[in-house]
């Protein structure tokens, strides 16, 4: 049965992107350094036992322009307990919301947003 380490986002400046993730999503940061065989340079942050990857391509720094489109994918998802707070954490950080936020009665509620490369990023509440 697999099991998750990490998830990987392309980003095009990772000094921006560890700013976004740290000071306006609460991660900690964990280490970054460069692959030279690779041509990376790639740091890792974490929040709740959760690993994310963020990778720069230093032959191309300027990824591939990105389409946000439904249905929104590929996307990660966090959880919070409380969706009002989360969306005035949101606004007050200057985040915009791409769609949301939507609810099925009595199941979620769930709100896109996106990181500066546009990679989505979403919170849900489950009720």
């Amino acid at each position: 049965m697999p099991k998750l380490d990490h998830v990987a986002l392309e980003v095009s400046n990772l000094d921006i992107s560890i700013e976004f993730y740290t000071n306006k999503l609460g991660f900690s940061f964990v280490s970054r350094d460069i692959d030279e065989k690779e041509h990376e340079e790639y740091c890792y942050l974490e929040s709740n036992g959760f690993s994310l990857e963020l990778l720069l391509d230093l032959d191309n720094i300027e990824p591939s322009a990105k389409e946000i489109k439904r249905p929104y994918c590929p996307h990660i998802c966090f959880a919070t307990d409380d969706m009002d707070k989360t969306l005035a954490e949101l606004q007050s950080k200057n985040i915009k919301i791409i769609h949301g936020p939507l609810v099925i009665e009595g199941e979620a509620t769930w709100v896109y947003f996106a990181d500066p490369d546009f990679n989505v990023l979403e919170y849900i509440q489950r009720y």
